[in-house]
């Protein structure tokens, strides 16, 4: 039934959006891709197998100053089926000029979003909400500020401790020069607010379902009838407990006390032209938790693939960061990508927290090292493609924790096409 709603569903959209072709601009892309990892769920239980990401993207432009967007995308897995899902987004943009010579700009975003999982895996599905006004001001052709606010409201029907209403504010300025070079400074600040407050401490189980009375479990993993309903454990650091899912162990999330969480991120970004069709950027972050931190699902199932904000939740964390990124346009319309990321993560509760079998009271820590390739060849478009790019990505990863279920790499290999229209 699921399933089938989805394809129903999405046929509906699809449908009503090439419908209004013959009255406006409908454009977008497909694409496919299939490949193998050697740990396809980042976990120090490696876990290899194969998997293909399938595609969808449509725009249309009702008038002038206004877009309707949807973008889908389905992830199979070769030996495990049960983990198939579906992500969907539906949203509409409105541009408007504040000034003449569009000296001053304001763009509107309104959109949801879901996802889709089997019954098995129910507990990964999420529905959002999210609004987002941008104002950007051209001091000069090469120097201009950007500022925005976005409010955004995600529910997980079975970790209702883990959903969350955000206040998210940024601004960034930047400048280019005539040595080829572009400099980009940005601060952004947000604000989580949880849906419930953890249980009272009363040393036992509550027996009453979800923590704070909010939860609506389908099983989960571990099969209880309700997420944190058979065990609620006591531990206890700086505010924080460690929760169960049902009745199996291996599953828990912690939550604070507290039922909101405040962040900081500091960026600082340099582009430069290096010779004819070449170019580097360069980036640097730093995360400052400035109150207590994120909820945190820790459980010993990881899925960064389709969820890593339930998974690794940036307000979990803080720390320094940074990025280099070398593009080369080559002959024969190809491209060539070089890219490393390198993050310090400091999260905000101990090791014993995740593992009770390593009785360390230190803080969880992560040098995370994320290094990909990628080549791409353009070919001309046919039918009702205008152009068609053929892909190939590698992907490695290194995670050194001193969490042992943390500590792990995985390679990936990834080969595609993609259409656009």
């Amino acid at each position: 039934m699921r399933v089938s709603a989805i394809i129903i569903a999405a046929f509906l959209v699809l449908n009503a959006l090439l419908t209004m072709a013959s009255l406006a601009q409908v454009y977008g892309s497909v694409s496919v891709a299939g490949g193998y990892s050697d740990n396809l769920f980042r976990s120090a239980n490696s876990t290899d197998d194969g998997a293909g990401l399938a595609s969808l993207k449509l725009g249309y432009e009702p008038g002038e100053n206004w877009l309707v967007q949807y973008s889908g995308y389905g992830s199979m897995f070769q030996s495990y089926a049960e983990r198939n899902y579906t992500v969907h987004n539906l949203g509409a943009m409105y541009y408007t000029s504040l000034q003449e010579n569009d000296a001053t700009t304001l763009n509107l975003y309104a959109g949801a979003s879901s996802r889709f999982d089997r019954s098995a895996y129910s507990y990964y599905d999420y529905t959002q909400w999210m609004g987002r006004a941008k104002v950007r001001h051209n001091f000069t052709q090469t120097a201009f500020l950007t500022g925005s606010y976005q409010l955004r409201q995600r529910r997980y029907p079975d970790f209702n401790d883990l959903s969350y209403i955000e206040h998210y504010a940024s601004m960034a300025f930047s400048i280019s020069f005539q040595t080829r070079t572009s400099v980009r400074v940005g601060l952004d600040y947000g604000v989580k607010n949880y849906a419930s407050l953890s249980v009272a401490d009363n040393g036992n189980n509550s027996g009453d379902g979800t923590p704070g009375g909010g939860g609506m479990g389908h099983g989960g993993m571990g099969g209880g009838d309700n997420i944190g309903g058979n065990s609620h454990m006591g531990d206890r650091w700086n505010g924080m407990r460690r929760h169960y899912a049902g009745t199996n162990e291996d599953v828990h999330y912690l939550v604070y006390d507290n039922p909101s969480s405040n962040q900081a991120v500091v960026r600082l970004r340099v582009a430069q032209s290096l010779w004819k069709k070449a170019g580097i950027r360069v980036q640097y972050e730093h995360r400052f938790n400035l109150a207590d931190r994120g909820r945190s699902y820790i459980g010993n199932t990881v899925d960064y693939l389709g969820e890593e904000e339930l998974f690794d939740d940036p307000y979990s964390y803080e720390g320094p960061g940074g990025l280099v990124t070398f593009t080369q346009l080559m002959p024969l319309s190809m491209k060539m990508t070089v890219s490393a990321e390198v993050y310090d993560k400091t999260y905000s509760y101990p090791v014993v927290a995740v593992d009770p079998d390593v009785q360390s009271e230190e803080q969880r820590k992560d040098l995370e090292l994320l290094a990909w390739v990628r080549w791409e060849k353009g070919f001309p478009g046919f039918g009702m493609l205008d152009r068609v790019s053929l892909y190939t990505t590698y992907y490695f990863i290194r995670n050194q924790s001193n969490t042992p279920f943390f500590d792990y790499y995985a390679n990936s290999i990834q080969i595609g096409i993609l259409g656009d229209f």
